[in-house]
């Protein structure tokens, strides 16, 4: 649903701020173009799984890039466990 930001995407949002030390971080924005690297990506999927209990590969992150897409991608492998 456009426009709609539930939970998973607040919290990401929240992660990939504190992660790339940004002030803020909307589901639109893409980690790449942010500043998200390799290093920034593991740390990323090593706090979804410690959150989520999930794992989320690393090239994931990479084809989904968009906050919004990366969140999708946890609750699609969530609802999966």
């Amino acid at each position: 649903m456009m426009g709609h930001v539930d939970n998973v995407e607040t919290w990401l949002s929240a992660e990939v701020a504190d992660l790339l030390q940004l002030d803020k971080v909307l589901p639109t924005d893409d980690f790449l173009v942010l500043g998200g690297a390799s290093l920034t990506a593991m740390e990323l999927a090593v706090r979804v799984q410690q959150r989520f209990s999930i794992e989320l590969p690393l090239a994931d992150i990479f084809e989904a890039t968009s906050i919004a897409g990366i969140a999708e991608m946890i609750r699609a492998a969530a609802s999966s466990v």
